[in-house]
């Protein structure tokens, strides 16, 4: 009994002795301090080996504008085009904040936009120096018939309270600064049948958070885009075969989903690429 009671305390001797140790050479704070490195490394693994998350793509919704009624045809200042065979309104002259397009005037339809004078086809040979905006900068909803084809430069350039338009797909032209210092424009529409997006055609919107832009789309010109400060997204169609120098410029918040086409990327920053 002696012998076995001896094991006893030997046993408890020796795990007594090897507990403390192992506590003498495994302190809790050397054990934290090992433990840093560990950690940083494992954190700096993750970072690099979890796949970025994926963009989300904005949706595009309907654009909301109130109903309106139209215009007489007193509030609009007009000709007669030769050019577009058709009736072109030249400057809006009401009082009204909503402005309604009238489709017909005098019998005719209304088929343009253009803020100067176009009596013949002389403009053709002799384009006009200066344009004038349509529209002043009172106006804030804009509805078009379906019968305009056409949008000259500087349509509604300087609308400052136009806030949300619908280009109708009937339209295959829109021309340079066409709302160029639209400042309040949140929401556009843009035709389906326009191939391209002309120099400053949107520069100065600096309310524009999301654009469109319709398939079919080949060319996006120079400083299209230009100091748009607050757009985040733009969708561009993989119809796009070139994009002009600094059609983006000035967008800093932009964060872009294209095809890698380097032209026109001047100077513009947070930018994501799909192939």
């Amino acid at each position: 009994m002696k012998k076995s009671t001896d094991m006893k305390e030997l046993n408890k001797q020796i795990s007594g002795y090897n507990f403390r140790k192992r506590v003498r050479l495994f302190p809790e704070e050397k054990i934290a301090i090992a433990a840093v490195p560990m950690l940083v490394i494992s954190l700096t693994l993750i970072y690099f080996l979890t796949p970025p998350p994926p963009i989300e793509t904005p949706i595009q919704t309907p654009i909301g504008i109130p109903d309106i009624p139209v215009n007489p045809e007193s509030d609009f200042i007009y000709e007669f085009g030769n050019v577009l065979d058709g009736i072109v309104i030249k400057k809006y002259i009401g009082e009204s904040t909503h402005v309604n397009i009238p489709a017909t005037i005098e019998g005719k339809e209304v088929v343009g936009l253009w803020g100067f004078s176009q009596q013949s086809a002389s403009w053709l040979l002799f384009p006009p120096t200066h344009y004038n905006s349509v529209f002043n900068d009172k106006v804030e909803y804009i509805i078009m018939p379906d019968s305009v084809i056409w949008i000259a430069q500087h349509t509604f350039e300087n609308c400052t309270s136009l806030k949300k338009i619908i280009i109708p797909d009937s339209v295959w032209h829109l021309g340079a600064y066409a709302f160029k210092g639209c400042i309040n424009l949140s929401e556009i529409y843009i035709s389906e049948n326009i191939n391209e997006i002309r120099w400053y055609t949107f520069a100065d919107c600096t309310s524009l958070e999301y654009v469109f832009l319709p398939e079919g789309l080949t060319t996006i010109w120079g400083s299209a885009f230009y100091d748009c400060e607050n757009l985040k997204y733009v969708y561009i169609p993989n119809s796009v075969l070139g994009i002009g120098t600094r059609a983006f410029d000035g967008c800093e918040k932009l964060d872009i989903i294209v095809k890698p086409l380097e032209k026109g990327l001047v100077m513009c920053y947070n930018i994501n690429y799909e192939l």
